[in-house]
Order: C-alpha cells, then structure tokens, then sequence
C-alpha cells in the first residue's frame, strides 16, 4: 500500500477517534489490520502518525514484556512469530515517553522494534 492512500486511512482514523465511542486501540488495530492486509507495515503506519502530528503512537514491545505462555504475536495472514507485541499509545508523545520509560527502552528502539512487531494473539493457554 503506498503511502498516500494509507495516509487517507489513517487520517479518517485520526478523526473518528475524537468521538469518544471510538477512542480506543480496538479500533486502531482494526484499521492497521486492513491495511496490514493490503501491504501496509506497522514502520509506515508510525512515519505517518508522527507525519500528521496523531496522537497515537505505535511502539513494539519485546515479548518479554507480555506472557509469552498466553500469547503470541503475529501478523495477519502470515505464520511467523514476532520478537515484539504492538502497543497502541492513545495519548501522544507523552504516552509514548511514559511507555518507553516504564519498560526501559530508547526512542531508537520504537523504530527497531516495529520492524518485527505483530499483533497479540492469543495462545492456547491464554484467554479463550
């Protein structure tokens, strides 16, 4: 997907996220999922946030972080695993700031960890 039509998407998203019924990341991680599915990368979604000033934030958090016995991370339509768990921050650069300071990363990291970040999944021992 080539970067002017995902930034139409993210932008219809930006908007409807001020309605407070759709301020939540269920409803980003459905817009990232279709375009994921399109061609979309969780690397440019992110460029294009930071491009239009978003409040949301996309940062991969290592595994480590999460229960990896209960879950997993992936992609959609794709069999591999990831190293990182996305994170949806709701509440901008400060949200971002808090997060990286809470699991002791850079901002370096952000950008490094989205390259092999998917989607938390749910493992056979996790929630059903």
């Amino acid at each position: 997907m080539n970067d002017k039509v995902l930034k139409k998407r993210l932008e219809v998203l930006n908007g409807l996220i001020e309605a407070p019924q759709f301020n939540n990341a269920g409803v980003v991680g459905k817009t990232l999922v279709e375009a994921i599915k399109l061609g979309a990368s969780l690397p440019q979604a992110e460029k294009i946030f930071r491009e239009m000033e978003s409040r949301i934030r996309l940062i991969g958090l290592p595994m480590k972080i999460y229960s990896p016995s209960l879950c997993t991370s992936q992609l959609p339509e794709r069999a591999e695993t990831f190293e990182y768990g996305l994170w949806v921050a709701m509440n901008g650069p400060e949200e971002l700031q808090e997060t990286l300071k809470k699991f002791k990363l850079k901002p370096e990291d952000v950008d490094i960890g989205l390259e092999k970040t998917g989607f938390l999944i749910a493992g056979e021992d996790g929630p059903s």
